[in-house]
């Protein structure tokens, strides 16, 4: 069996992840309950950013875990943030919908998520795989499918679902003629969409 790694915590690792695990992570773990718990004018809007900004924070939260190694003392967290990117773009959706003023019933967004149902479905039995395996022999994880035994599928999947995403949005708030005083804002959330 191999060895699990050291966790790493050196000088620079532990200034990157104090400033983005506590700085972000938490910050934005409190700012997405806020925004889901608390009834506003526009609750729609409110609860599809929250959504957003919290699996934001826990992908942000696994990364610093991945990042010094100790997600390897947690196992059950291993690769569990992987999907969210296929919900980033269909939330932002229904945010932007209903920021401009443009809503419609919620059930009219389901196929938004199908990508995300899908890649879950043909990714459960990875998920539900022994630890060692997931860990230490990812590529013998059942429908976990390395391209040139480094980049998961599930990548390049998520990396063109976002694009196309962004496109979309890109295309929804310039075209949108109310958006005013909005459009930094908007243009904000999108490139932050693109870097996810």
């Amino acid at each position: 069996m191999k060895e699990l790694p050291e966790i790493v915590l050196n000088f620079w690792n532990f200034l990157f992840i104090g400033l983005l695990f506590i700085g972000l992570s938490f910050i934005g773990l409190f700012f997405s309950i806020k925004l889901i718990v608390v009834p506003r004018l526009n609750n729609r809007a409110s609860k599809a950013l929250g959504l957003y900004l919290l699996l934001q924070s826990l992908g942000l939260l696994a990364s610093c875990l991945f990042w010094t190694n100790y997600i390897y003392r947690v196992p059950e967290l291993y690769g569990s943030t992987l999907l969210f990117a296929l919900l980033y773009g269909p939330l932002l959706v229904i945010y932007f919908d209903a920021v401009f003023e443009n809503p419609k019933p919620l059930i009219s967004y389901s196929f938004h998520f199908l990508p995300f149902l899908i890649m879950l479905g043909l990714k459960m039995p990875y998920y539900l795989s022994s630890t060692e395996v997931k860990i230490l022999y990812p590529d013998q994880a059942a429908l976990s499918y390395l391209v040139n035994g480094q980049i998961d599928y599930a990548e390049i999947i998520n990396i063109t679902h976002l694009s196309i995403y962004g496109y979309v949005l890109f295309r929804q708030i310039r075209s949108h003629p109310g958006i005013g005083y909005m459009r930094p804002w908007a243009d904000w959330i999108l490139v932050n969409l693109k870097q996810t």
